[in-house]
């Protein structure tokens, strides 16, 4: 497993570092350059591939936990690829001698909101929550786990948000009060098209039901 130190020094400075005892290459800001050139390519059609050598991958944030509880810590990084206006959150597990990559979210300008791991259900795993926004107002919203059955990230809660600045939008992962287990909340503002016109305002609540998150169908979140 790769240490700590190894991490930090590849996140910090992507060049190859030493690997430790296991003799898992480190990763390095190449690779994520890589799988998220290869990924704008395919999902936005930006031919980045051809321009690697003189592209570079920026972290934003950079986590290292065993998210299966099997020992061996996966990768979580977010950044974008530099003056190309894509973000990603990228997630990377060593499977079979290599390192296998999943995108998680992406968004073609506006940003990187929120990302954090956070254990959802309780269960001692934590998930991958993020949130991204694009130049036309939408919200992608994320959140993955790492199967131990399956060894693999699945998706345990995607959200997609219309375009446009009319509405906004709020993701938050609260605890009830009383309940040991996470709930999403999204606020939605509607504004008004006329000047006086009333702010409209919607709050719906999901809660984690056998990996996935649901609809809280009585609305409320305490």
């Amino acid at each position: 497993m790769l240490s700590t130190l190894t991490l930090i020094c590849s996140l910090a400075i992507g060049t190859p570092t030493a690997v430790d005892e296991s003799d898992i290459p480190p990763l390095t800001s190449r690779d994520y350059l890589h799988n998220a050139a290869v990924d704008a390519e395919k999902h936005f059609g930006l031919p980045l591939t051809k321009e690697l050598d003189n592209l570079e991958f920026s972290v934003f944030h950079g986590f290292f936990e065993d998210l299966d509880d099997d020992g061996q810590s996966e990768l979580i990084v977010a950044g974008d690829i530099i003056g190309k206006n894509v973000y990603y959150v990228l997630a990377y597990h060593w499977d079979r001698q290599q390192w296998r990559c999943k995108v998680l979210n992406r968004s073609f300008g506006g940003g990187i909101q929120n990302v954090q791991l956070i254990d959802c259900d309780n269960d001692g795993r934590s998930e991958v929550f993020s949130v991204l926004a694009d130049d036309d107002g939408r919200r992608f919203c994320s959140v993955y786990r790492f199967s131990p059955e399956t060894d693999q990230f699945v998706s345990v809660f995607e959200k997609e948000t219309e375009p446009g600045f009319q509405c906004s939008y709020n993701f938050m992962l609260f605890h009830p009060e009383g309940s040991r287990e996470y709930r999403l909340r999204i606020d939605k503002a509607e504004y008004p098209e006329e000047e006086g016109g009333a702010v409209q305002t919607k709050t719906v609540f999901y809660q984690m039901e056998h990996g996935q998150f649901v609809v809280v169908e009585n609305g409320e979140g305490r």
